[in-house]
């Protein structure tokens, strides 16, 4: 069988939609949501839902809701006559909450859903259910689960099983404005037909509309077309313009014929967990670049999985598992309902300064860029439970927590746009990071003092050096990289001013000179056990503090309109 692929039509600039807003043929909300999003739209429910059109009166026990009239009207016949109702009332309840989506998409279908294709797109049913692994077991038992609902007998059919493996295969994770997981959705081949890379040139942002919202954004034209074959029963929008668009949009100049690609897994993984993961899911072994690079890993997924002992390097699996189970029991045990932030802070610096039983990791190892997303918000939730009072005056030991998540998060905002300068394709994650980095220290400079007012606020955010608001105005991405270095180049002179002041008190983070300068991290570990502390340099005013944090943020607005499009916020 033929793999299906798409391609550039034509030259595509950076931060250009590529495809017009995808609507699904198939979609569903996790179990968690259903109460609290519509499920005709996915957009948050406010005021008084509306149940499915065929039930009289609201009640609890309603197992889908609505924002509006018109979208029970639209959405209740496909959630009755799929039997979608009958698996979210069944108990047990459905054994995966990809089964309604299963269940729409046979509903949907024009032709039996079988063999190697559904809607002209692959089920891998085959490889899926061959290993039998959990996996295997997934499809099965949810099969049995939709049969029974459709009034088919408790045997899984091969139409079931089809149903599972083309959405396990081709559907997506809906991910919210919060960064929520809220539902799966699949999409025609416009979309599922692009491939996954680990360096990949293009990316996708979801639209949550309401039903009257306009197919397309305006200016929006197909810009691919498929490479392959034509497959009969090619996938048609059978979700009848609702639910949550897609869009793709380049991270990068494409050439015309280039294939294009996205990423179906975490970039900042190492390329051992990626590949176990793709493997896992989708059944095969990624050959991107990235992937088969001639050297034994590149420098960013050798750096990603770096770990040095006292006898040298050693990528040995055996001692990474050891390193990945402590952090993720520190996390873990956060993350739980009596988590306790002082402890998560302690074990996880203490990891990051002494190591663990020998073992040190790089200080860009994945396992390190996780501690330190979890330290910033660790300290961030320690500093208010640290504080003395109700009011705005925090007390000193508040206030010092609050400066050491800020410092975490920009160093790990830092640290991921070292890498990004060697993988552009990591564009999206570096703009999330930046953004919070911003955020964090605008939040550290308004605590030790009165915010200024918003006509101070707008003078503020004009730099004579990198006159960013201008350039964001009217951003033209043909001079990404120009615009790119003068707000880097203003983040190091900020950062330079003010990283001393930041990181004092922090153990690990003041071993760190410049963290806008990590160059010397290519020849760890030999030049960077880095004992020597930096200097305490005070800044030169909270001014400092607030124009670097507005200028991480408008950096990272910058990074993420190139991956998603719409304005950039300054505020």
């Amino acid at each position: 069988m033929a793999e299906m692929e798409m391609r550039a039509r034509e030259d595509v600039e950076i931060g250009r939609d590529i495809t017009p807003a995808i609507p699904p043929i198939s979609f569903s909300l996790h179990d968690a949501f259903l109460h609290s999003h519509c499920s005709a739209c996915f957009s948050p429910l406010s005021g008084r839902p509306f149940p499915p059109r065929h039930h009289r009166h609201l009640s609890s026990s309603s197992s889908v809701l609505y924002c509006s009239p018109l979208c029970s009207a639209a959405d209740s016949p496909l959630h009755f006559s799929s039997a979608e109702s009958n698996l979210l009332d069944s108990s047990p309840p459905s054994p995966s909450s990809e089964s309604s989506a299963d269940l729409r998409l046979l509903r949907t279908s024009s032709a039996a859903a079988s063999g190697d294709r559904m809607f002209g797109l692959l089920t891998n049913r085959e490889k899926l259910l061959a290993e039998g692994d959990e996996i295997s077991d997934r499809v099965r038992s949810g099969a049995a689960a939709m049969a029974a609902a459709r009034g088919r007998g408790n045997g899984a059919a091969e139409e079931e099983e089809s149903a599972i493996c083309l959405v396990i295969t081709n559907g997506v994770e809906v991910v919210d404005e919060k960064g929520r997981g809220i539902g799966i959705a699949v999409y025609d081949s416009a979309f599922s037909w692009i491939n996954h890379s680990c360096s990949p040139n293009a990316c996708y942002r979801f639209l949550l509309p309401s039903p009257d919202l306009s197919p397309s954004p305006p200016d929006s034209d197909l810009r691919i077309v498929p490479s392959g074959p034509t497959v009969e029963n090619a996938a048609s929008a059978g979700g009848g313009g609702y639910g949550p668009r897609i869009v793709v949009r380049s991270i990068r100049r494409i050439k015309k014929g280039e294939e294009i690609t996205v990423a179906y897994t975490d970039l900042l993984q190492p390329k051992a967990a990626r590949s176990s993961e793709l493997w896992s899911k989708y059944r095969f072994i990624c050959c991107c670049k990235r992937c088969s690079s001639s050297s034994s890993s590149s420098y960013v997924d050798r750096a990603l999985e770096e770990i040095a002992t006292s006898q040298g390097f050693d990528n040995v699996e055996a001692t990474g598992r050891r390193l990945t189970d402590y952090v993720d029991e520190v996390i873990t045990d956060f993350l739980s309902d009596d988590g306790d932030p002082e402890t998560c802070c302690r074990k996880l610096e203490h990891l990051l300064v002494s190591g663990l039983s020998g073992l040190r990791l790089h200080p860009l190892h994945h396992l390190a860029i996780n501690a330190y997303t979890t330290l910033s918000s660790a300290y961030r939730i320690h500093a208010s439970t640290s504080s003395l009072t109700s009011d705005h005056h925090h007390c000193p030991e508040s206030f010092s927590k609050t400066r050491t998540s800020a410092a975490y998060a920009l160093f790990l905002a830092a640290a991921a746009n070292h890498l990004l300068t060697f993988e552009p394709s990591l564009v999206a994650c570096v703009a999330n990071y930046w953004a919070s980095a911003g955020e964090c220290l605008l939040t550290l400079s308004s605590s030790s003092s009165p915010p200024p007012p918003p006509s101070r606020v707008a003078q503020q955010y004009r730099c004579s050096k990198c006159s960013f608001v201008d350039a964001l105005k009217a951003v033209s991405y043909a001079d990404f990289e120009t615009v790119k270095c003068k707000l880097v180049d203003c983040i190091g002179g900020y950062t330079r001013r003010s990283w001393g002041y930041l990181s004092k008190g922090c153990d690990y983070l003041e071993r760190f000179e410049d963290p806008m300068d990590l160059s010397w991290v290519q020849k760890w570990p030999a030049s960077s056990n880095r004992d020597a502390k930096c200097g305490f340099v005070v800044a030169e005013s909270m001014d400092d503090v607030w124009q670097l944090g507005a200028h991480c943020l408008a950096y990272g607005g910058f990074l993420a309109a190139v991956c998603y499009g719409g304005a950039i916020a300054l505020e």
